[in-house]
């Protein structure tokens, strides 16, 4: 465990921040999703299980969600470690349009 990292021991807390990651990314505000998707994997399974996980590199892991990458994640692999990371606590996502 990284020094100053927050464990996400309950439930709460844990979907408080994984739907706050996928919530701001349906809105369109990618790096904030990212360090939430971030504080989600460090206080949770790490990023050796992730890679595990998501058959993603650590190294790329870390760089994807960092908050000098830019652009360098794609959707499809946001999806992936979403999907990845909700399955810590077995749960899925569904999308529901409203007006």
């Amino acid at each position: 465990m990284m020094p100053g990292v927050e464990l996400l021991t309950t439930l709460d807390a844990r979907r408080e921040v994984l739907v706050g990651a996928v919530e701001t990314l349906l809105a369109g505000k990618v790096e904030r999703s990212k360090e939430l998707l971030r504080r989600f994997t460090n206080g949770t399974i790490g990023f050796p299980r992730l890679a595990v996980e998501t058959g993603i590199h650590e190294k790329s892991l870390h760089r994807m969600l960092s908050p000098r990458s830019g652009d360098s994640i794609t959707a499809a692999n946001l999806l992936r470690i979403v999907d990845a990371l909700a399955r810590v606590d077995g749960w899925s996502f569904s999308v529901r349009a409203t007006r």
